[in-house]
This record gives structure tokens, C-alpha cells and sequence, in this order.
């Protein structure tokens, strides 16, 4: 069957190992702070960019500075920039913190139209796709907040047919107000699902976690006929570690367990089954699916 993969994202295309080839991906990113300076994800990606390892090693030496000293993220990366804490760094995102700043002040007053032509100008190729994401109830009072949300949405939740005939892989994020008569959730491994990797405090802990719970609930949701839930028993160590999933030592294979979320379903939960089971009854699947 044909298939449809929507993860590209065409609006934020770009290298981001290069400054002049990711201008729109900065852009958004700076959108994302400008409306939640304490946004994680947007702030390690703007220390990355511009740099071929896009900084990890640097920032992997933050997160353990912060656990280490029992500080925040934010604690820690304000005090870079006035070189308290100049062993947990680099000189490269110490620049890219002082540019950051720098951006924030300049654009904070801005709001509307004048924070997208400034963002995103008008007659420049490299923000074309980004602009005509753009909803058309942006006016002058429009806030940072609303534009970040509207064109969120409308980059990762366009419009899309509910009744098609290809095979749809998508994000649970972008599954959003779509449905289809079989959904499959691939990758029910804890570790995948929720992925807390990112998260320093408990409170970050808590909140990724309710977050990521409520996106599961809503890839269940899209079901109209079939729902498939999938999973591996076992994983190469080092897929696992690719994929950020905490692998205890260093075994060969990394024996998975299913997602928390799992249990959340109660007792009305069907028993799980091993794939191979499901191949065998293929046919008779697809003969009930079918009609």
C-alpha cells in the first residue's frame, strides 16, 4: 500500500549544523522563547546550531553540572553568561546565550505584524514556506503567545483528509483530530513512552510525563474499528542507546519493558499477544477488517 510520512515538516527545513542554512529553524526557535524563555527543548536547540555536533558533548556537561549541583537548567545557563559557572561550557554557547539575550530584548516589544515581519522578513526565500503557514486572524495586537500557537498548529496539525487511502505515519502529536478504522502505536517501550530523557527536575519529571500520558490517550482515541498496540521484547544495546532509552550496564540486547501507560488501561486491557501470532490469523484479520 502506499504510504504518506508526515514528519517532515518543509516550513523548517534546514541544516542546522550551519547558521546560514537554518535561518527559519532559528527564527521559530527564537518565536518559542520569545513566548517561554524557560522553554528546554528550544534552548538546547539554539545552542546547537551552527555546530557540526550540534554541541552535545557541552551540553551533556550542563545537565550533569545541574544534577550535580542540584540546579536548574536556567540557574545554570544565566550564570554562564556572566562566567560563574565557565567549567560547565563552552565558549560556543556562551555565545550563543549572549545572542540569545540579546534577541530577546530586541524583539520582546514587539508584537502583530511588526514581530513576524521581523522574525520572518517578507521578501526573503528562506522564510517563504514558513510565512504561508502564517493563519490569516493575525492582526496588530496579536501576542507573541497566539502566534506561536497558531502557526504550531498549523505546522504540525495542518489540515489534512480523514478518509484516504495510504498509510499515514505520523508523531502521536500531529495524530491530533484525525481517525482512521486501524491505528497502530508502534514503539510501547517505557523509555520511548514516556521519554523523560530531557527532564532534570521532578517537576520537569512530572510535567513530561502527564504530557506525554495525554498524547498516548489521544493515538488511542483515533481508533474507529482496531486498535493496535506494538512493542519489542528485546532491543541491540545500541539502538537502544540511540534511541536515549536507559539501558542498566552494558548487555548485548536490552530486554524492553512495556510502557507505563499500558497499565493505565484497567482491567479491560486484552492480553498482549506476540507478533508472530498475529501474522499466523493475518489473513482472517484483515478478511474481518476488510468487511
Amino acid at each position: 500500500m502506499p504510504t504518506q510520512c508526515l514528519f517532515n515538516q518543509k516550513e523548517l527545513q534546514g541544516n542546522p549544523k550551519k547558521l546560514t542554512k537554518s535561518r527559519a529553524q532559528q527564527a521559530f526557535t527564537l518565536l518559542t522563547l520569545l513566548a517561554n524563555p524557560r522553554d528546554h527543548v528550544a534552548l538546547r536547540s539554539w545552542c546547537g546550531f551552527g555546530s557540526q555536533d550540534l554541541r552535545s558533548g557541552a551540553w551533556s556537561r550542563i545537565r550533569r553540572f545541574c544534577a550535580e549541583n542540584e540546579l536548574s537548567l536556567f540557574e545554570v545557563t544565566e550564570g554562564m553568561q556572566d562566567r560563574q559557572f565557565g567549567t560547565s561550557g563552552d565558549r560556543w554557547i556562551i555565545q550563543r546565550l549572549h545572542s540569545l539575550k540579546e534577541n530577546l530584548e530586541r524583539f520582546a516589544p514587539l508584537t502583530g505584524f511588526d514581530l513576524i515581519d521581523a522574525l520572518f522578513p517578507k521578501d526573503d526565500k528562506d522564510f517563504a514556506q514558513i510565512r504561508e503557514a502564517l493563519p490569516e486572524n493575525i492582526d496588530c495586537e496579536t501576542t507573541t503567545q497566539q502566534i506561536l500557537e497558531l502557526l504550531r498548529t498549523n505546522i504540525a496539525q495542518p489540515e489534512l483528509p480523514t478518509d484516504v487511502e495510504t498509510v499515514r505515519i505520523m508523531s502521536l502529536y500531529k495524530s491530533k483530530g484525525l481517525t482512521a478504522d486501524l491505528v497502530i502505536v508502534q514503539g510501547c517501550i517505557e523509555g520511548l513512552l514516556p521519554d523523560l530523557s530531557d527532564a532534570t527536575t521532578d517537576e520537569e519529571r512530572h510535567l513530561t510525563l502527564e504530557e506525554e500520558r495525554r498524547l498516548f490517550y489521544v493515538a488511542l482515541t483515533r481508533a474507529r474499528k482496531y486498535l493496535i498496540l506494538s512493542s519489542v521484547n528485546w532491543l541491540p544495546t545500541d539502538s537502544a542507546k540511540r534511541m536515549r532509552i536507559p539501558v542498566p550496564g552494558n548487555p548485548t540486547v536490552y530486554k524492553t519493558i512495556s510502557t507505563r501507560f499500558i497499565n493505565d488501561l484497567g482491567p479491560t486491557c486484552p492480553d498482549p499477544i506476540e507478533g508472530t501470532k498475529l501474522i499466523e490469523h493475518f489473513q482472517e484479520f484483515t478478511t474481518k477488517f476488510s468487511t
